[in-house]
């Protein structure tokens, strides 16, 4: 498998091609900083951030703005570097629920973290994935294959079923059988849609009563394609289910990644991992100095520690 921090750097580099430029040949004159105003934007670091970010640059007296720019940067970014929860030893299943926007990635996302879940754990240790899509023309059959393809047991009520009853399902099964680890795809919604999210609202009870708890986790799926939009859909979701994590997908391609440091610097909330391909193991974990690296033109290979 290609190094997915290959991916990323190869990624951003398409999109952020202009900021790289303008910081090679900046001198730090106060004409040059503000010509980079418009590229920092056209990362899609979005204008409150920019701002910010502009005043800590006008401010630095080391005449490296490139340094500086990662140097903080990685600062936003690093109080957000979390791993992904571990599956427990013992005692109740790690339950976590999947949310997010239609074509997010989420399916994608459950069949990845069930893979790492499979492969981090004992090989006996149970993972169950619940498709508690249940209107979305195919969505089941597609739980289904990444559900196999991760080595992960399978619920599902069929198609039109209740989405918090096959929740529900899913968690007393878990619990029934010792499994270690639940994870329910939720169908996609968009956020501006008041119904849907008050459904998600349903699933997530039912996971308390058949959890004897809320959900452990609650991680949202971002396609960082969509720009300072990402920030409206957390706080769309945040206002009906408590986030714990994200996952940002799709930076391989066309992303210029600069959302990821607007969510950081916005919410605070732990990014979990990031999704740089279609294979099962194309998550890779979050790090604050290969991310920042990748974003302002450099190496980000070279900076990655760890691994799933």
């Amino acid at each position: 498998m290609t190094n997915p921090w290959q991916r990323l750097t190869h990624g951003l580099r398409n999109t952020t091609g202009a900021l790289r430029r303008a910081l090679v040949g900046i001198k730090a004159a106060p004409e040059d900083l503000d010509a980079l105003e418009e590229h920092l934007l056209a990362a899609d670091l979005g204008p409150r951030l920019t701002a910010d970010l502009m005043d800590h640059l006008r401010r630095d007296r080391s005449g490296q703005p490139s340094k500086a720019l990662r140097t903080k940067l990685e600062e936003i970014l690093r109080p957000v570097q979390k791993p992904l929860p571990r599956l427990p030893a013992s005692g109740a299943p790690l339950v976590m629920m999947v949310v997010g926007i239609n074509g997010s990635g989420k399916t994608a996302t459950v069949g990845k973290i069930a893979g790492h879940w499979r492969k981090a754990a004992d090989s006996s240790s149970a993972v169950v994935v619940a498709a508690a899509d249940t209107f979305r023309a195919a969505a089941i059959e597609q739980v289904q294959l990444w559900a196999q393809r991760a080595g992960a047991q399978f619920v599902s009520l069929g198609e039109r079923s209740d989405s918090a009853a096959v929740a529900f399902q899913a968690v007393r099964e878990a619990h029934e059988n010792g499994a270690r680890g639940v994870l329910i795809d939720t169908a996609g919604r968009v956020h501006n849609n008041r119904p849907l999210m008050d459904e998600l609202g349903k699933i997530d009870r039912a996971v308390g009563k058949a959890h004897g708890a809320p959900a452990d986790e609650v991680v949202i799926v971002l396609d960082s394609t969509v720009g300072q939009n990402a920030l409206a859909q957390v706080e769309a979701f945040a206002s009906v289910v408590t986030i714990s994590g994200m996952v940002i997908s799709k930076l391989d391609g066309s992303a210029r990644g600069g959302t990821v440091v607007a969510l950081a610097h916005r919410f605070g909330i732990p990014i979990y991992g990031l999704g740089l391909g279609e294979g099962l193991e194309d998550l890779a974990p979050f790090e604050a100095s290969a991310f920042a690296a990748a974003l302002v033109g450099q190496d980000a290979a070279a900076d990655s520690e760890t691994a799933f």
